[in-house]
């Protein structure tokens, strides 16, 4: 999408993911600066904190809003590093999934808004989709390298996207952490999605307290996975008090994490049933 946007333009693209270019962002901040002068965009920026003080000195200096475009894929390292360094020379912008327009390549809409005859345009000349279409779209998710690569590698993606948050961006937040517990707390999670928080009933599926289910929920808020809808009162108290709905941003997350309990079920089932096999034949 990024790309998208610079056609057309003399902005210089890098990223970090290129070992020689970290090395140097890292080990001379100030050249790399100056060998990509603004404007430019930075892939992957995370990787090299050591940059944001310069940038910051370029931003201060040159008064140019949109001399550098940041991205990264590591939301809490990338945060971490824009708050100490940028904070109020800086425009956030999140990258949700895709939405349906997006996937199915229906023609650009206005920006979303409730009013009723603006929703009743939106909706003509749609295709009307079938239940069992629904459902495939709710399986297949919103993340643009499944929807790109197509079902095949699906399963695959999201199996390796859960396994990359666990071992990578949690212990970022968290510290040692029990990584099976935190798993079977995202299944749980997972199985409450559009449901009313229900911090005990979470914990009780995790077996793990409530105190660390708020935490770890605050995690996940942290890292983009999930987000609170919280009830629409006129009273701005009742709205602060009464519990919120939660909601992953990508539904086919939750179908895989769903997935991967069923088949640890199995495995488990398997497991017992070999070994009770075993035993009856000793």
């Amino acid at each position: 999408m990024m790309m998208k946007l610079m056609e057309g333009t003399d902005r210089k693209y890098v990223t970090l993911d290129d070992i020689p270019m970290r090395t140097l962002a890292k080990s001379d901040p100030e050249t790399f600066i100056k060998t990509f002068a603004p404007p430019v965009f930075i892939d992957e920026v995370q990787y090299a904190p050591e940059l944001f003080s310069y940038i910051k000195i370029q931003v201060d200096e040159r008064q140019k809003k949109g001399d550098f475009w940041l991205s990264g894929s590591q939301v809490f390292r990338l945060m971490r590093g824009v708050s100490e360094s940028l904070a109020g020379r800086v425009g956030l912008l999140d990258l949700f999934p895709l939405s349906q327009n997006e996937i199915y390549n229906h023609k650009p809409s206005k920006p979303f808004t409730a009013d009723f005859a603006a929703l009743q345009e939106r909706v003509r000349g749609i295709p009307d989709a079938s239940p069992v279409d629904i459902f495939a779209r709710i399986y297949n998710g919103g993340m643009p390298q499944t929807i790109a690569a197509g079902i095949e590698s699906r399963d695959r993606f999201y199996e390796s996207y859960i396994r990359t948050y666990l071992e990578r961006d949690v212990r970022d937040l968290s510290g040692d952490i029990d990584v099976l517990k935190f798993h079977r707390f995202m299944v749980a999670v997972a199985a409450r999605a559009a449901q009313l928080v229900n911090f005990k009933a979470i914990a009780d599926d995790a077996e793990i307290d409530q105190a660390t289910v708020k935490n770890w929920l605050n995690i996940l808020e942290t890292l983009g996975l999930i987000f609170y809808l919280h009830p629409y009162s006129n009273n701005l108290l009742k709205r602060t008090i009464k519990s919120p709905k939660l909601y992953f941003y990508d539904s086919g997350l939750v179908c895989t994490s769903r997935t991967l309990e069923q088949r640890g079920s199995f495995n488990e089932r398997r497991t017992k049933w070999c070994n009770l096999r075993k035993l009856c034949s000793i």
